[in-house]
């Protein structure tokens, strides 16, 4: 494991082996985008379905592992595309035992972060938004994400025109 399940690691981490903590574990195989982006543009398509049970097989083989260590622990999400990672609540003395096996990546902790307005309201000029009297109200936002570009060279692909034409059409 490239990370250790210790306070450092953790930061604030509980010091009571038995308490649980909310951590995202990465396992050392690849993710959905780690595959797309390793083949070759021209070559035969990647069979992302096929790999994404593939990844999840490997997730639930991972869970049941820390399941030995920790009866209770509970998957709260899974990853697949663009990180082969489960985000699991388990004790923290499981956690130390599991990051030992030979598929843990890394454990990292789930931080909750506050939202804090005082700094952000005054960087994007809506401070004078609010005090012409909008506050929000009644206002619908929408996030469109149309996914992820793998061809992209930031994503590890060629970053052409070509590239993008052979794997999207």
């Amino acid at each position: 494991m490239s990370s250790s399940t210790d306070g450092e690691t953790f930061g604030p981490a509980p010091r009571d082996p038995n308490a649980e903590i909310d951590v995202v574990v990465r396992l050392k195989g690849p993710s959905l985008a780690e595959v797309v982006s390793g083949k070759q543009f021209g070559a035969a398509a990647v069979d992302q379905a096929s790999v994404v049970a593939q990844i999840q097989a490997q997730q639930a083989q991972a869970f049941a592992q820390l399941q030995k260590y920790d009866a209770n622990a509970k998957v709260l999400a899974n990853v697949t595309k663009a990180l082969n990672a489960v985000v699991v609540r388990s004790k923290l003395s499981a956690l130390r035992e599991f990051g030992a096996t030979a598929e843990v990546a890394s454990i990292r902790p789930v931080v909750n972060y506050q939202l804090d307005l005082s700094e952000t309201v005054p960087y994007i000029g809506g401070k004078a938004v609010q005090d012409a009297g909008f506050n929000g109200a009644g206002v619908r936002v929408a996030v469109l994400d149309s996914g992820i570009d793998y061809t992209h060279v930031a994503f590890g692909g060629a970053g052409t025109a070509a590239a993008y034409e052979a794997a999207y059409g």
